[in-house]
C-alpha cells in the first residue's frame, strides 16, 4: 500500500508541474513612459519631503504604470545634486494593443531632502532623433527648515 501512496503523490506532483514546462516565456516588458509635465515646489526643505507630481502619457490598454524610477547622477565634485527620473510601465506583447487611445495620467511622490545643496532634477520626456533622452529640468534650491 505504501508504494501506491508514494506513485500515486509522485504521478500527481508531477502532472500538477507538467504545465510549467510549456512556458512559452515573458508575455510582458517593462519600458519607460514619456513625462508630459512636472509639478515642483520653487524650494526644498532640508530634512523634509516634499512633493513631486508628473503628468505622463499611457500608449495603450496594454500598458500599466509599475511606477517612477530615478538615478542619482551627482559626482564627488559636484555643489548640486543631480537626480533624473523616470515613469516605468509593464507593457503586454501581441497585436491587440495597436491602435488603441493614449491617456493621460498623473501621479504624485515624495523627494525626501537629504543634502542641502540645490537639487537639479530632470525628467525624461522622450527621445530625440540622434537617440539621446529629451528632459524637463528643474534646479530647486535648498533651504533651513524654518523655527516656528
Amino acid at each position: 500500500m505504501k508504494k501506491v501512496s508514494i506513485a500515486a503523490v509522485f504521478l500527481t506532483l508531477a502532472l500538477s508541474l507538467s504545465g510549467c514546462l510549456n512556458d512559452d516565456g515573458a508575455n510582458f516588458y517593462y519600458t519607460t513612459l514619456p513625462i508630459e509635465s512636472v509639478e515642483t515646489p520653487d524650494t526644498l526643505v532640508y530634512g523634509e519631503t516634499d512633493s513631486i507630481t508628473v503628468t505622463y502619457s499611457i500608449p495603450n490598454l496594454c500598458h500599466q504604470f509599475a511606477g517612477i524610477d530615478f538615478s542619482n547622477d551627482t559626482q564627488s565634485s559636484d555643489t548640486i545634486q543631480k537626480r533624473t527620473f523616470w515613469v516605468v510601465a509593464q507593457a503586454q506583447t501581441g497585436d491587440e494593443c495597436e491602435g488603441a487611445q493614449s491617456v493621460i495620467k498623473e501621479y504624485k511622490f515624495g523627494l525626501e531632502v537629504r543634502y542641502r545643496e540645490s537639487y537639479e532634477l530632470r525628467f525624461i520626456t522622450g527621445v530625440d532623433s540622434d537617440g539621446e533622452y529629451t528632459f524637463i529640468t528643474r534646479t530647486i534650491p535648498v533651504k533651513e527648515e524654518e523655527e516656528e
